[in-house]
């Protein structure tokens, strides 16, 4: 996409701001340079869906955040 460092983190910031938005218990992180694979470094998002809060509705709420993550409706 050709986009700046800084556009690139402002799209990921804008992705949490509505991850948390939409799952308000959930854990959020972003790591720079986090993974590597193959001596290539990549960023990487976490969410983690705490257990006592979202057992029942653990499906739905990863649907959720893939629809967030992937732009989807």
């Amino acid at each position: 996409m050709k986009e700046t460092e800084a556009e690139a983190y402002c799209a990921v910031w804008d992705l949490m701001l509505e991850l948390e938005k939409n799952l308000p218990m959930a854990y959020i992180f972003y790591g720079q340079d986090s993974f590597v694979e193959h001596n290539e470094h990549f960023d990487e998002l976490g969410i983690f869906l705490p257990n006592s809060i979202f057992l029942r509705n653990l499906e739905h709420h990863v649907k959720k955040a893939e629809a967030i993550i992937y732009a989807k409706d």
